[in-house]
């Protein structure tokens, strides 16, 4: 189902579950807001191109849920992660500075978050985008109940597996 809504909207498999994963997590969490940590190969300043070892940061990804169909929420998510993206080389500990004085200011804990690390450029299978067509076509306009809508006819053509992961992600609540 993935790689249909992809092959539809004209966009990476990775992007429509990273957007899905968003919004389940809102919804999951009774939620307007969702924020995502992407975990992102970061090297495209002058002063890091040419640095060797392990390199990521975190890229702060918001999102909030709006009264539409998925393919507006796609297109939302591709826009706020490009921006996130273009954000994300910064001092990490200043960051993680930042997060925790806005947190208090806001009167929540910051004491654990969501992730997303597409690592599918290194799973040739994860790029293929599938059939074209399929669900996440025109409809999808009207709100939550056209986002399930679509999730729903996009159901008998998924499939789940389970990668083996043979790290814990540290202080992480969820992490795909």
């Amino acid at each position: 189902a993935v790689a249909a809504l992809a092959a539809a909207n004209r966009t990476t498999a990775p992007m429509v579950l990273q957007a899905a994963v968003a919004l389940l997590l809102a919804i999951y969490r009774h939620e307007t807001d969702v924020g995502i940590r992407l975990i992102v190969a970061t090297r495209f300043r002058p002063e890091t191109e040419r640095l060797v070892g392990a390199f990521n940061q975190n890229a702060l990804l918001r999102l909030t849920l709006g009264d539409t169909g998925f393919r507006a929420f796609l297109s939302q998510a591709r826009k706020a992660t490009l921006t996130a993206l273009g954000a994300c080389e910064c001092h990490p500990v200043k960051l993680e500075s930042l997060v925790a004085k806005i947190a208090a200011e806001r009167g929540v804990e910051a004491d654990g978050y969501c992730f997303f690390n597409d690592v599918s450029a290194n799973d040739a299978s994860a790029n293929d985008a599938g059939a074209p067509g399929g669900p996440g076509g025109q409809r999808g306009t009207a709100g939550a109940g056209a986002i399930a809508d679509e999730a729903e006819a996009a159901r008998p053509l998924t499939t789940v597996s389970t990668r083996q992961v043979q790290s814990d992600p540290k202080g992480a609540k969820f992490f795909l």
